[in-house]
């Protein structure tokens, strides 16, 4: 293979041991082996390098990467801190992952909910319903329409009382396969979290590298590349340590204290989203439930009495 791709070799493999300690890695695919995305990647640069691309060109010209799968080589063969590189992919995904945990933990109220709604319908269907069309044989009343669609129901229990349960199987193998951060972006507030957690772990490099003496401008620019232009405006905390007046107090503490607020304000949005989503989840579900309940045990006896009513005023 070509030598200008040592660089490339030694960065998957240090992705690998990363893989291997069961570290969360997001390079931007969704949900592919790291083996084939790898090799996928080293064939192309090796086939681009040996038409006498330099290897930067390479990289930023395969429509094989994803962006975050380039933006990390560019990164590792040009910056002099390459380990950064690895807390950029690490903490990302980390943080998708623990936010994907504590509300993958609110589903399972709504699933134990969901099964035993079956169970009690199927309970339902094979013994509230025969009484109550009995009572309507006993009464000489036509079954109502609502009594008949129930039945209709009951009679296709065996596909129901079975596919329900493989649907929902089906569902909870297809939202595992999802990436983290995919399953929570369309929840309000999921985005905001994750971005504050982001700017926080960006302030926390930018400290850091401060502290090895490397200067602030330097420190932005290879922890937080983000904000090394304008781009900052659209953070505050960042914007303020940029820009605004901190006095004498060292840059070092101010993107500490920048990372802290950051970490605070993602605690609340989290706070909030886990106080929320499950009392309103279970409510609607549970509303529902109780609604399709109320229906399928008082309409057929409403009808019953409105039909025996009329039947008595006609014989009058």
């Amino acid at each position: 293979m070509n030598a200008e791709l040592k660089p490339i070799i030694d960065f998957h493999d240090q992705l690998q041991r990363l893989i291997d300690a069961e570290l969360k890695i997001n390079l931007g695919y969704e949900n592919e082996p790291f083996f084939d995305v790898r090799k996928r990647c080293e064939n192309s640069l090796t086939l681009r390098c040996g038409l006498g691309q330099p290897l930067e060109v390479a990289i930023q010209a395969a429509p094989e990467l994803s962006s975050t799968h380039r933006d990390a080589l560019l990164h590792w063969i040009t910056t002099d801190y390459p380990s950064i590189v690895f807390d950029e992919l690490t903490y990302d995904a980390q943080i998708a992952s623990n936010f994907d945990k504590q509300l993958g933990v609110s589903l399972i109220q709504p699933i134990v909910l969901l099964l035993i709604a079956m169970v009690a319908f199927i309970m339902l269907c094979t013994h509230t319903l025969p009484a109550i069309a009995a009572l309507y044989a006993q009464s000489e009343v036509d079954p109502s329409a609502s009594l008949s669609r129930l039945m209709v129901i009951r009679d296709a229990m065996p596909i129901w009382a079975i596919a329900m349960p493989v649907l929902l199987l089906l569902f909870m193998f297809w939202w595992r396969r999802k990436s983290d951060v995919d399953r929570w972006r369309w929840f309000p507030g999921s985005s905001r979290y994750l971005q504050s957690m982001r700017y926080a772990a960006m302030a926390d490099r930018v400290a850091e590298l401060i502290d090895e003496g490397m200067t602030t401008k330097t420190a932005l620019q290879t922890a937080a590349p983000d904000f090394s232009g304008e781009s900052h405006l659209k953070a505050p905390l960042f914007q303020w340590a940029i820009s605004g007046d901190v006095g004498d107090t060292p840059p070092r503490d101010v993107y500490r204290f920048v990372a802290s607020g950051y970490r605070q304000a993602a605690f609340a949005q989290s706070s909030t989203i886990k106080a929320i989503f499950p009392v309103v989840l279970l409510s609607l579900l549970g509303g529902a439930i109780v609604f399709a309940f109320g229906f399928s045990l008082f309409l057929p006896f409403v009808e019953l009495l409105m039909e025996i009513a009329t039947s008595t005023r006609s014989s009058l």
